[in-house]
């Protein structure tokens, strides 16, 4: 144990010497070969500095070792092959072979044994090794060290493992590489080991590969592989026969991972001479055709033990037997019966690898199996089976060599499509299968005709039929001559006229839908009324087979064939969402798409809408439908040089007379659905806004056409009663809506028109106007109801300039449209608003507007409001009686035309009987219409025209129409509150003095003073009761003030100093503004009459007291109620 420690001459000599004399009878053998021996070598290998005297002594101990090692091989323990593996090994790590021998020639004298020992001297001229390294590779050589490694491993009695068997082959692996092929021991070596592995490895019983793993055999393989290929790279039939033997033993074992891989060693011989284009004489070829077929591969493939595995990745083997015709027809038949009886996945995976095969089998084969394919009941067809049969045709049909070519599948796919007890999903599927193999240009003929004969019969596989001739079709586009398809189409077309016939069949078909609609819930488009397609779908799919033949072909579209569709598809639509789809599919097909031919004429488009649009059931108008209409519209009166779109949504019409503008305005009144209404309203004010330059001279007279268009349908007599039922007065609404777009839509670039719906002053506006990159400002005093045309007239006026030069933005845009009132701009009081000084100011723009801006008049009486207000105001004055929100839409229409001058004329001149003839309650929209007409004249005409207004009995008619009217009644329409409150407010600006809030004297009698206080305490009260308004929870303080960062104190800072908006004033308020002043104002002067009233009422008096001042959630209107009733209370204090 010393010695393994200490590295000097005299203790190597020492070690020789227990070398010499240890054997295995030394009760020390055991702790020496296991412990001391592996330590010293690794200690002396591994040192690299000997001294020139102590390395002979060295080598000379190394290759005792190597004698000592080969003596105990047969033992099966571990340092034999321990020790020799680091004797054999190249490591960098071994020392001794790098520093020492490198430079000195091999010979004798390195192999320190005794003269009658040695033999034959090997080298080597691979590559440079030490001699040292040499000298111990041939004493193992020459003492037998193979020789024991052999019979170790061949040992019967006493098997090693193959684990253990792995550890030889690498000392052997190491030990054999230094020999010279040349030599002739090489060979000799490699023939050795060959047979001694592959006998081991053959004669391994079930039992014992059961526990072998696969990996360990494949270092076998590569390593018995590495061997043989030392000796000759190109020598493969050695290592085949070993693998494929091999493979067989592990074929034959019961578990499947091990099958797989013994079937894995042989298919990857036959994958290799399968692909490769090897000559078929070639041994090789010969060994592996014949071991196959004798060792019946197939037999144990597809035998008793069939696996799904091993029969789905066994194709590369069959394939080499089909290309060396040893595949006979009784294997096939084995193949294809085998499975049968089995589970789907396992005729699944045969079926693929059969697909797989198929490319290299003989006609013979192919026709064979085909018979068998045929054979299946169509009851067992699915998807796998489809795509199976699918690809096997492809190759069938490549192998006809016949003049008569066979169909195959062609025939079973078409006979499985026409078959109804099959699903939809595989009937599309085996219609998929059938159209790809129709690419192969075979069986054309037979498929042409009996598509046709089914689309005549009507039966119930025409969507089908259509589809595969579209296929058939198809197969003949070819890019060199793209004229092919169509000559193809029209040669069939001359036995077969196919738009007659498809267009036939569609119109049968519809018939036959129609018959069956009252007999069908729901959406007729999901339901099927014959065959298996739905109702969607067969409308869907002929539709579709007329659009490519006319897009591939010179067949198109005539009258005629227009005729056929709009019958099939429009006139008798099954549904909304069939009649959609027909819209579409025409539309689209009129639309350009790069064809070689167009589907229809120009002519044809024309018939289309002059003769087939006008027929549409136009009160049943889809979305799609109007957009269908709109298209047309469009395409027709451009083609007739009447119409022009220069943008997406920019219209130019050059014509007055537009064709199907009839139509449009029949839409436009008469279509239930709201949404194709509201477009059509829109389409309709676009072309109106969009006439060409060239045609002013005829505005106003298109104007007034378009305009009184609207009001023939509001003149007529059965809307002119009150007992219509507001759904049967679409058209009145429509023509309404249509009317007040209209108006919207022009205004006066030079006059500003004060409409009526803002007469009055309205409320105070205070504004700061800057002008942009100064710093000067504007203050500015004016109302809300004023225009930016006024504010542009108010700025340049401080700006000493024109306002057409007055560019106005409110935050960052800029306002085009001067007829805007201010009220509608979301400016606010006390808001900064900037503008621009330029050379034209906003007249600049184009005069036509955009879809959203109105188009801005040279004169006023272009403007559709003033054409109108002229003309039209009694007749829209008469509306107002329409129930519901007709009369509103009137209203609207009403307050957005100038105030009538007739009414106002009337009202000024006060002749007798007027005031109780326009201002009477039964209408609420004409009441409030004419009371804002007296408020203007109080605020215009000064005190004289007021006193007229009293003395000739105006105030006391209009204390009578508030005594005796139920402005809360709701069915008296929305405006019945404003209504009232423009009333007292008029009322009060006749009765009390505008400086300290009492009545004029003489103004109202006793009488009409006492009759007043009830009714407008009532009213105050019933206004808070209708008024509903949540209020909101407010959050609890918090218990301490937070500590802020300074960029948060700026931010709060700044936030303090934001400007507060204005609190909303509610309608109750507007009431609560001029009821309080008025009953302060009675109460004031009728003290006595009060104080008695208040007594005698007093449940009446103390609701009003409680409801109006205490339990009003309105803050504004609490206000109002709290500074009134302070007065009342200081008057009766006793």
């Amino acid at each position: 144990e010393k010695m393994a420690f200490r590295d000097n001459k005299e203790t190597l000599l020492e070690f020789e010497q227990v070398i010499d004399a240890m054997d295995e009878s030394n009760e020390k053998f055991s702790n020496f070969t296991e412990k001391i021996l592996p330590r010293k070598v690794n200690a002396v290998i591994k040192r690299g500095n000997w001294s020139p005297e102590e390395v002979p002594i060295v080598s000379r101990l190394l290759q005792k070792i190597v004698r000592f090692i080969i003596k105990y091989i047969h033992l099966d323990k571990n340092f034999p092959l321990e020790i020799l593996m680091v004797i054999f090994s190249v490591s960098r790590k071994i020392q001794f072979y790098k520093k020492n021998g490198m430079d000195i020639n091999f010979s004798q004298e390195h192999i320190f044994v005794k003269e009658s020992d040695q033999q034959e001297i090997v080298t080597t001229d691979h590559w440079r090794v030490s001699c040292y390294y040499l000298a111990n590779a041939n004493v193992f050589y020459h003492y037998g060290g193979f020789e024991a490694i052999y019979d170790r491993i061949s040992n019967p009695e006493n098997k090693i493992s193959l684990n253990r068997l792995c550890d030889y082959l690498q000392v052997l692996e190491k030990a054999h590489d230094l020999y010279d092929k040349d030599s002739g021991i090489l060979k000799i070596v490699v023939d050795n080991i060959y047979q001694t592995i592959s006998q081991f490895c053959l004669n391994l019983t079930p039992e014992e590969l059961s526990i072998v793993e696969i990996k360990t055999m494949d270092d076998i393989t590569n390593s018995l592989t590495k061997i043989i290929e030392t000796y000759d790279e190109e020598d493969t039939e050695m290592i085949a026969r070993f693998r494929l033997n091999n493979g067989l033993n592990w074929l034959e074992l019961p578990y499947i991972q091990k099958r797989l891989y013994g079937m894995n060693e042989i298919r990857a011989f036959a994958a290799f001479y399968a692909e490769n284009d090897f000559d078929e004489n070639l041994p090789m070829i010969v060994y592996l055709n014949n071991w196959i077929k004798d060792n019946f591969i197939v037999e144990k493939l597809y035998g008793e033990s069939l696996h799904i595995e091993l029969i789905s990745r066994c194709a590369d083997i069959l394939k080499f037997m089909s290309i060396n015709s040893s595949l006979t027809e009784d294997m096939i038949e084995l193949i294809w019966d085998s499975t049968q009886d089995k589970h789907e996945t396992t005729i699944h995976g045969n079926q693929n690898t059969i697909a797989e095969l198929a490319p290299v089998l003989s006609k013979k084969s192919i026709d064979c199996l085909f018979k068998k394919i045929e054979s299946i009941p169509r009851s067992d067809y699915d998807y796998e089976f489809i795509d199976f049969v699918r690809r096997f045709t492809i190759h069938g049909i490549r192998k006809n060599t016949e003049e008569k070519e066979d169909s195959y599948g062609i025939s079973l796919l078409w006979n499985a499509v026409q078959d109804p007890s099959l699903s939809l999903e595989l009937s599309q599927a085996a219609l998929s299968a059938l159209s790809d193999l129709l690419q192969c240009n075979v069986g054309h003929e037979d498929i042409i005709f009996k598509c046709f004969e089914n689309i005549r019969g009507n039966t119930a596989t025409v969507p089908q039929s259509l589809q595969v001739l579209m296929k058939i079709f198809a197969s003949h586009i070819n890019q060199r001559r793209k004229a092919a398809q169509n000559e193809f189409i029209l040669f069939v077309n001359e036995n077969n006229p196919i738009l007659d016939i498809i267009l036939e069949n569609l119109i049968a078909y519809s018939g036959l839908v129609s018959s069956k609609l009252n007999e069908v819930e729901g959406e007729a488009g999901d339901h099927s009324f014959i065959g298996i397609y739905t109702h969607s779908q067969e409308i869907q799919e002929r539709l579709n087979f007329i659009e490519y033949v006319v897009r591939n072909s010179e067949l198109s579209l005539g009258p005629s064939e227009i005729d056929k569709l709009w019958q099939a598809c429009i006139e008798r639509a099954a549904s909304a969402k069939s009649f959609d789809f027909a819209c579409g599919w025409l539309q689209n097909i009129r639309s350009p798409q790069n064809d070689s031919y167009p589907p229809f004429e120009d002519n044809t488009t024309q018939y289309i809408f002059l003769e087939k649009v006008p027929t549409f059931n136009f009160k049943e108008l889809t979305n799609m439908g109007f957009g269908f209409f709109e298209y047309f519209f469009r395409w027709v009166n451009w083609k007739n040089k009447k119409f022009e779109q220069t943008k997406e949504n920019d219209y130019v019409v050059k014509d007055l007379d537009l064709d199907g503008i009839d139509c449009l305005w029949r839409i436009t009144l008469e279509v239930y659905d709201e949404a194709v209404g509201k477009r059509a309203i829109t389409f309709l004010n676009r072309l109106q806004k969009g006439l060409s330059a060239k045609l002013k001279p005829h505005f106003l007279e298109e104007r007034k056409k378009h305009i009184e268009r609207c009001m023939s349908v509001l003149s007529l007599e059965p809307f002119q009663s009150e007992d219509v039922d507001p759904k049967d007065m679409l058209a009145v609404r429509r023509a309404l809506e249509v009317l007040e777009l209209f108006v919207d839509s022009f205004h006066c670039k030079d006059i500003v028109i004060r409409v009526h719906g803002y007469t009055g002053k309205g409320n105070p506006l205070n504004l700061f106007a800057q002008q942009v990159g100064k710093s000067n400002k504007i203050d500015l005093e004016l109302h809300d109801n004023q225009t930016i045309a006024e504010l542009k007239l108010m700025i340049s006026e401080e700006e000493s300039s024109s306002a057409e030069k007055v560019k106005i933005y409110i935050g960052s845009s800029l306002v085009k449209d001067d007829n805007i009132i201010l009220k509608d701009t979301k400016i606010s009081d006390g808001d900064y608003i900037k503008y621009s000084l330029t050379g034209n100011g906003n007249l600049k723009q184009s005069n036509r507007g955009t879809i959203n801006s109105p188009v801005l008049e040279d004169k006023i009486e272009l403007i559709p409001r003033k054409i109108v207000g002229d003309n039209y105001f009694d007749v829209l004055f008469s509306l107002l009686n329409l129930p519901g929100s007709l009369g509103e839409k009137v209203w609207n229409i009403l307050m957005k035309l100038e105030t009538n001058q007739a009414l106002k004329d009337a009202l000024r001149s006060q002749n007798e009987g007027t005031i109780e003839n326009i201002l009477v309650s039964d209408n609420i929209f004409k009441l409030y219409y004419s009371l804002q007409v007296v408020n203007a004249l109080l605020n215009d005409e000064g005190n004289e025209w007021k006193e007229t207004f009293i003395n000739g009995g105006g105030i006391v008619h209009l204390v009578s129409v508030l005594n005796n009217t139920d402005f809360f009644d709701e069915e008296k329409g929305n405006k019945r509150i404003n209504c009232l409150s423009e009333l007292l407010k008029t009322i009060n600006q006749l009765v009390l003095d505008g400086t300290d809030q009492k009545l004029y004297d003489g103004v109202l009698d006793e009488t009409i003073q006492c009759e007043l206080i009830p009714t407008l305490m009532n009213i105050s009260r019933i206004s808070v009761e209708k008024e509903q308004i949540t209020e909101k929870i407010p959050l609890p303080p918090p218990k301490s003030k937070p500590l802020l960062s300074t960029k948060q104190k700026k931010k709060a800072r700044k936030k303090k100093t934001q400007k507060v908006l204005p609190t909303r004033i509610t309608e109750n308020d507007a009431i609560s503004e001029n009821i309080y002043p008025l009953i302060y104002a009675l109460v004031f002067n009728n003290v006595d009459h009060f104080t008695t009233f208040a007594a005698e009422n007093e449940s009446q008096f103390e609701g009003w007291f409680y409801g109006s001042l205490l339990t009003t959630p309105l803050s504004p209107t609490r206000k109002i109620a709290r500074s009134n009733f302070s007065p009342i209370c200081k008057i009766n204090e006793d």
